[in-house]
């Protein structure tokens, strides 16, 4: 089993969500290795360092928009 720190998947989040496609917070979890709690709080603290994190409902995904500091 791969131990990656906060930082390394925050950064895989990232990832994720800019190829888009990502999932629902479970499938998002599932792929990062986290409990749905623990992605959430992922979330938020990409939202307090800027990110503009959405859930599309029609696609049911994830999405990162541009980074309010860019």
């Amino acid at each position: 089993m791969t131990f990656l720190s906060k930082k390394e998947k925050l950064e895989h989040l990232i990832e994720l969500m800019n190829k888009g496609n990502c999932g629902n917070a479970a499938q998002l979890a599932g792929r990062l290795g986290v409990s749905e709690r623990t992605l959430k709080n992922y979330l938020s603290t990409l939202r307090e360092m800027g990110y503009k994190v959405i859930f599309d409902q029609s696609a049911k995904t994830y999405l990162l928009l541009k980074h309010e500091n860019s």
